[in-house]
Formats: structure tokens, sequence, C-alpha cells
């Protein structure tokens, strides 16, 4: 980082003060920090189980109406026939 510094004040040799030199360190290192943050793929994985999640929850709710009346329909079929066996 500190060759980053060096690498801009040989660009621009403005003989800066130290403050100005302290916030030249502070904004290299923002920049540093936002660069090594775009570039860390370590939350990726927990995004992609997010996605899946929630693809599987919205299949889930268009789905459970259409199946649980068939599973009601079956059970009423099974108490009718339950229903005759017994009498």
């Amino acid at each position: 980082m500190r060759a980053t510094v060096d690498a801009w004040l040989n660009r621009y040799p403005l003989n800066p003060s130290e403050e100005e030199r302290l916030v030249i360190d502070r904004i290299n290192t923002l920049v540093f920090r936002v660069r090594s943050f775009v570039d860390d793929e370590e939350g990726q994985d927990m995004v992609e189980y997010a996605l899946l999640a929630s693809f599987v929850a919205v299949a889930a709710g268009a789905l459970l109406p259409a199946i649980s009346s068939i599973i009601s329909t079956i059970f009423s079929r099974m108490g009718s026939a339950l229903s005759g066996a017994a009498a």
C-alpha cells in the first residue's frame, strides 16, 4: 500500500504535508478494502443457498394448494371406502 502512495507522489510531485500524506494513506486504505471486498468470493456460496431456498419456497407455495386438494380427495375416497366396508 505504501508503494501506491509513493507511486502517486512520484507521479504528482507536490511535496505533501504530513496531514496530506495521512489523507492519502486513508484513501489508499479505503480503496484497498473496497477492492478486497469486491474480489472476495467467500459469501458466494451462502447467496446461492439462499436463492435455492427461496426457489424451493416459491415452488412449494405454488404447488401446495393443488396438492392439498388432491390429498383431500384421496382421504375422502378412503373415508368412503372404509365407511362402505364397515357397513
